[in-house]
């Protein structure tokens, strides 16, 4: 499973230097999500949330923006409603537990690629 974290969500897999607290707090919610997916299976269904960039804050500077925009495949602020989108995904589904649902507009992808 740690592959599968590393290869979607790529803070939790790795570590950060800048980003300390959130790179450890989404390991430990994908580890939370398989623990309690074993523990509570067949009667619920586990899973997390692991997005990157939402939305900005409003104290955020243009150049800010652009710079974490650029860490995505996308370069783009995708808004409150991702987030929406994607507890109502989990929600409808019947069948997903054990998963951590790691979603950053290519973040991954873009930030492995210049290693």
């Amino acid at each position: 499973m740690s592959k599968y974290i590393y290869l979607t969500d790529y803070v939790a897999g790795k570590g950060s230097d800048k980003h300390i607290a959130c790179a450890a707090s989404k390991a430990r919610l994908a580890n939370l999500s398989l623990s309690f997916s074993r523990q509570l299976a067949t009667n619920v269904k586990v899973n997390a949330i692991a997005p990157s960039l939402l939305m900005f804050q409003e104290g955020d500077n243009k150049e800010y923006q652009q710079k974490a925009l650029k860490k995505s495949l996308l370069c783009l602020e995708p808004g409150e409603q991702e987030g929406v989108a994607a507890v109502q995904y989990l929600l409808s589904s019947r069948y997903m537990t054990k998963r951590t649902l790691a979603f950053g507009g290519g973040r991954h992808l873009a930030l492995l690629s210049k290693l």
